[in-house]
């Protein structure tokens, strides 16, 4: 645990590596000021550490969470903010979250990201593995850490690509996205993750994350992007629910026509929905959708990719 009991606490020590197949440890959390009856006003709360990195078919581990600020001293007027009170003390900020650790080189999940403290940001959650051939699908990204009151969720890890097919029953999958942390009272909902990418064998996009729930006054996280460079792009992520008074958001379809290792005639993913505002809220306008890969010249056999340019002529006899 960091030290504290200053204007500034100190960081908490990120953990080790695991072994060849062990998960990692969890961070440590951080300093918590606020429950700290020795801490000087104002004092910040320690971040959490970050989770260490799965071994080749271990897991993440989990970062650790902020810890909260210490209270600052009352003005004359007893409210507890120097612009406010004379002679007051603003009272610290909440620490951070750590970031999860990513999963193994061969399988595991990313690990999820620690919660913030009051007023801190959720760490972002760790992403999933590739699939390697033959092995199990892609693993799915983990959820962002929820914000502190008044603060930012985080973003939701990527899934990771599937596994090329080595035979019936052993097709890799792709992983979807994780989901955005949920933000603070007045903080904004984390951005989902982005769904793991389809090949030739496994032509399915994984799903974007969906969005992050904002807090009272915050605004819903964007969904993430679907997967694509496959036959079939995942979808979009829903978008998180505003809150009281909160405008939703909308996340973008997969943009085919951008990505140069897009397949010829790849279809464009479909925008997100809108969020839907708060009781007094606007609703958040719906995603674009993402342009289709061009399709294949006349007479031309495409490569597995347009974007490598590797495209060989078909003989007319």
């Amino acid at each position: 645990m960091a030290g504290g009991t200053g204007a500034t606490a100190g960081h908490t020590g990120a953990t080790g590596v695991s072994g060849v197949s062990g998960d990692g440890g969890a961070g440590g959390d951080g300093y918590n000021a606020g429950a700290d009856p020795s801490a000087a006003p104002g004092t910040a709360g320690g971040d959490g550490g970050a989770g260490g990195d799965g071994g080749s078919t271990g897991n993440g581990g989990a970062g650790g969470a902020g810890g909260s600020g210490a209270a600052g001293l009352p003005g004359a007027n007893g409210v507890f903010a120097g612009a406010l009170g004379t002679n007051g003390f603003v009272g610290g900020l909440g620490g951070n979250g750590g970031a999860g650790g990513r999963g193994g080189s061969i399988s595991g999940n990313g690990g999820a990201g620690g919660g913030g403290g009051l007023g801190g940001v959720g760490g972002a959650g760790g992403d999933g593995v590739t699939g390697l051939s033959g092995a199990a699908a892609g693993a799915k990204g983990q959820a962002g850490g929820d914000g502190g009151t008044g603060g930012i969720g985080g973003a939701g890890g990527n899934g990771g690509a599937g596994g090329v097919a080595l035979g019936s029953g052993s097709a890799g999958g792709n992983g979807d996205g994780g989901d955005g942390g949920a933000g603070g009272s007045s903080g904004t909902g984390g951005t989902g993750g982005r769904g793991g990418d389809g090949d030739a064998a496994t032509p399915d996009g994984g799903d974007g994350g969906n969005g992050g729930t904002s807090g009272a006054a915050g605004i819903g996280g964007a969904g993430g992007v679907a997967g694509g460079t496959g036959a079939t792009a995942g979808h979009t992520g829903a978008t998180g629910v505003s809150g009281v008074s909160g405008d939703g958001g909308g996340g973008d379809g997969y943009n085919a026509g951008a990505d140069p290792s897009a397949v010829a005639g790849t279809a464009g993913g479909n925008g997100g929905a809108g969020g839907d505002g708060g009781s007094t809220g606007n609703g958040g306008a719906g995603g674009a959708g993402g342009s289709g890969a061009a399709a294949c010249p006349a007479l031309m056999v495409c490569s597995r990719s347009v974007g490598d340019e590797r495209i060989r002529r078909r003989s007319r006899r």
